[in-house]
């Protein structure tokens, strides 16, 4: 028997989801060692007959049909699939949480004060899972949204004949409005038809991407804000399960979740649509001083406003109290700190001028339902077994 496991990897690696995924499925096997990987970088499913010669052990694959990732249950290797649209019976998936994208970028875009919405999307069933729950965000809270209708078929609509439609589509909505796009790419066309439209971003339009590809996003002119998800954590969890499978084990749970896990806010997003200007500036206020323990008094103060008349303006405005913002938004700079760094609680606490640990983890928990430990942990899920 080899000790060496042989892997196919059969996932493009030009964008941050395959990347991402990659990574994580480098990491595992670094930390357990002895794998073998076959990459095919463009993600070709061409390459699959070749594969009939080399003993395989395990796949982790991006498929656009069941029929090729049956071919490998019949020669008997283990498989995990890659996949946005409709699972894949019989094997695991690695599936994103659509629903909960939705409803993040929904919460986002409100917490801006925007009342007028769209979304930008394609024909696709995770784009359509994405949209059917930002609405339903947003027609909860009251708002009202616009859909872009995309052409039932791309052969019958060319690229440039697509983005003067989304531009018309962009003429005809009321503004100011917050765009959700389904995706990076989808952000970013949205965002060149804003420039045919003549609509000024951010100031007539914010538009939110999702996959948080920083190349793409930056790319972009303005720099386009987006959604990251926990993709890397996801195919650290997509290695760790095929091991199990090539041991021989079996495995009850034939889902790997992508979860979203925070908002990496850019230029396309950095405004706030609140009608009342002062409000408006003590939330910037607050968003900007989010690294220290600011005081209520401090709020009233940048905005010259006695502190009791704020608090009726901010209940009247955004229905939420000057210290409740204060709070929310302290909360947020964790989280990003969290997921973006290697910083140990204490010395998050230490650095955004908490008082000690426990005092963090009573504020973050009351917020987001976890302790910050528990939201690391699941949205990193890098350990092995």
């Amino acid at each position: 028997m080899r000790d060496v496991k042989r892997v196919i990897l059969l996932i493009e690696s030009s964008r941050a989801y395959g990347r991402s995924l990659l990574r994580g499925i480098v990491k595992y096997s670094k930390l357990k060692g002895g794998w073998s990987f076959y990459n095919e970088p463009r993600g070709q499913e061409q390459s699959l007959p070749r594969f009939s010669s080399w003993e395989v052990d395990g796949a982790i694959v991006r498929l656009n049909e069941s029929e090729k990732a049956y071919r490998f249950l019949e020669k008997g290797i283990p498989i995990i699939v890659a996949r946005e649209e409709k699972e894949i019976s019989g094997v695991p998936n690695i599936v994103g949480d659509n629903v909960a994208v939705g409803k993040m970028a929904g919460e986002y875009l409100l917490d801006k004060g925007f009342k007028r919405f769209g979304y930008c999307g394609f024909n696709s069933s995770w784009s359509e899972a994405r949209l059917k729950s930002f609405v339903e965000t947003i027609e909860n809270a009251g708002g009202k949204i616009s859909v872009y209708e995309p052409p039932k078929s791309q052969r019958s609509c060319s690229w440039p004949n697509e983005l003067l439609r989304i531009s018309r589509w962009l003429e005809d909505l009321p503004k100011p409005v917050a765009i959700m796009a389904c995706n990076d790419d989808r952000g970013r066309h949205v965002i060149e038809a804003c420039k045919i439209a003549n609509v000024k971003i951010p100031y007539e339009a914010v538009v939110l991407g999702v996959d948080n590809d920083e190349l793409f996003c930056e790319l972009s002119d303005p720099p386009l804000s987006s959604i990251a998800r926990d993709t890397e954590a996801a195919g650290f969890e997509a290695a760790a399960m095929l091991d199990k499978l090539m041991s021989g084990h079996k495995t009850k749970c034939n889902r790997i979740m992508i979860q979203p896990t925070h908002v990496v806010a850019r230029l396309s997003s950095d405004i706030l649509a609140i009608e009342d200007p002062d409000v408006a500036k003590a939330l910037s206020f607050i968003q900007y001083n989010s690294r220290q323990n600011t005081q209520v008094s401090a709020v009233a103060e940048a905005v010259a406003m006695s502190r009791r008349n704020l608090h009726r303006r901010f209940m009247k405005t955004i229905g939420r109290t000057v210290h409740d913002e204060i709070k929310r938004a302290r909360v947020d700079r964790v989280v990003q700190m969290l997921l973006e760094t290697d910083m140990t609680v204490s010395q998050i606490a230490y650095a955004l001028g908490w008082s000690s640990e426990k005092h963090i983890a009573r504020e973050f928990k009351a917020i987001k339902g976890v302790t910050p430990l528990v939201f690391r942990k699941r949205h990193t899920r890098l350990t092995v077994a």
